[in-house]
């Protein structure tokens, strides 16, 4: 089995409004942490591409856009190509070129402001457009590294269940309590004596 893995910046050099939390009213003043792109290729019998963005999510345009870029490019299938987003509040949205495939609630970089309703014809895309054509470029950099640096080895995978991230959300009489579940607690404060 051969591997490659590999991460690029993609941290917009531009002020943005950071998608995902609508109170915000203004466009970013500064980089705290940048952004990345990482590309993970595992190859076997077939190749398998998995594909992680720092940022909030991309719509069906923009997977559209790179699963087919990188199916013309390295005649691999799309349904091989897993796109993942971290969805990070600090950061953008992500729209491809495709208008047809774009999200039905237009967010866009450069906006001033949030939009809740209205349709893309109501916003200038280009900068949208230009970013999504940089962000497909580190990708495509990568794969192009990635296929042809991959390193044998092999995976290992261990499973196993924990409750330390379990949801904070507990039936009590019928009802749902937001409170952690004790167990939950117990697992925190087992996790940290163990650290210390």
């Amino acid at each position: 089995m051969r591997f490659f893995i590999g991460s690029s910046k993609i941290t917009p050099d531009f002020p943005v409004l950071q998608c995902g939390f609508a109170a915000r009213n203004k466009k970013s003043e500064g980089v705290h942490d940048d952004t990345y792109a990482s590309v993970v290729i595992i190859q076997d019998n077939k190749t398998v591409v998995i594909i992680t963005l720092d940022v909030v999510y991309g719509d069906k345009s923009f997977a559209y856009g790179i699963k087919t870029a990188i199916k013309e490019k390295f005649s691999i299938p799309s349904q091989n190509i897993i796109i993942n987003y971290t969805h990070t509040h600090s950061s953008v949205a992500l729209t491809g070129e495709d208008i047809t495939k774009r999200n039905r609630r237009p967010y866009s970089l450069v906006a001033d402001k949030f939009f809740f309703y209205g349709e893309w014809k109501d916003i200038d895309d280009s900068q949208d457009v230009a970013y999504y054509r940089y962000v497909k470029e580190q990708i495509i950099t990568l794969m192009d590294k990635g296929i042809s640096n991959l390193t044998e080895g092999s995976i290992h995978i261990n499973k196993s269940n924990s409750k330390f991230g379990i949801s904070r959300r507990l039936p009590v009489d019928g009802k749902i309590e937001f409170i952690p579940l004790p167990n939950s607690i117990l697992t925190v404060l087992n996790a940290l004596l163990w650290l210390s």
